[in-house]
This record gives structure tokens, sequence and C-alpha cells, in this order.
């Protein structure tokens, strides 16, 4: 997967004090790449491909999510 070490990683809107947070990035291909913020490059990156990305937006706005 090309472009994670210059990948521009933000928190999501929807993470929380918590520590149930992600960090996402989006990637050249149109997708998106995702990842636990306290493991911060140590942990799994989880990468959807653009399609994906819209269907789980889509399923989320629609409460299905």
């Amino acid at each position: 997967m090309t472009g994670l070490t210059t990948a521009a990683w933000r928190n999501a809107t929807r993470s929380n004090n918590s520590n149930n947070c992600v960090d996402v990035a989006l990637m050249p291909d149109s997708g998106a790449a995702v990842r636990d913020s306290r493991e911060r490059g140590r942990g799994q990156i989880l990468h959807f491909t653009r399609r994906r990305v819209g269907g789980i937006h889509r399923r989320h706005e629609g409460g299905g999510v």
C-alpha cells in the first residue's frame, strides 16, 4: 500500500475522549486508511477502496451502522 509513509492522518470526527478513537488518512487512489489512534503506526492499518468507503458512509447515514 503506497502513500502511508507520507499520509496525512487525522483523528476521526466522531472520536471522543474515551480512547475509542481512530485516525483516518485519505489515500492517493481515493480510498481511505484507518488505524487505531492509540497504536500510531505500530498496529494494523485497514485500507478501504473508494467504493467501500462510499458504502460505509451511505449505511451510516441511513442508520445501518
